[in-house]
């Protein structure tokens, strides 16, 4: 069954504007990035960090999606920069914990705190239902990039 063609203008402004949205929130992370003299990966670990709280650096690989080897850069670059402090977990010494310092949550409230309030205050321009549909796409859209990001690291390197 070929979509008619109203439905299949929609569904191509979408197809221009989720790439267009990646960009924009790419751009975001770069100059988030520069501000804080940090490259996208230690934001990626940073932002994990102040999400979860106090983590293990070993949970740390699997949610930012980093080997051992380039999580220890990293996760020193944040340390040099004063965001993030080692500790030493007292119930397993050979276990760090990594936690985000006052000058990480500063710096996030300056950058993303203003972006979040801009967020919401378009949001409430949107009906529950609008909302809904938007939250079930992106749901379900998360989840398709997901799938496809396992399939291409399953090809391997060229």
């Amino acid at each position: 069954m070929t979509p008619s063609r109203d439905r299949k203008r929609p569904a191509e402004l979408l197809g221009e504007l989720i790439p267009a949205m990646q960009r924009a929130t790419r751009a975001v992370d770069d100059a988030a990035a520069a501000r804080l003299g940090l490259i996208r990966t230690d934001l990626r670990c940073l932002e994990a960090i102040l999400v979860r709280g106090p983590v293990a650096a070993s949970k740390l690989y699997d949610v930012v999606g980093l080997t051992r080897r380039s999580m220890t850069p990293a996760l020193d670059r944040l340390e040099e920069a004063g965001f993030i402090r080692r500790i030493i977990d007292l119930t397993d010494r050979r276990r760090i914990n990594v936690e985000a310092k006052a000058a990480a949550k500063q710096a996030a409230s300056e950058i993303w705190e203003p972006l979040g309030e801009d967020g919401l205050r378009l949001l409430e321009r949107y009906s529950d239902e609008e909302l809904e549909i938007l939250v079930r796409f992106f749901q379900e859209y998360s989840a398709l990039q997901r799938a496809h990001a396992r399939r291409i690291g399953e090809l391997g390197a060229r």
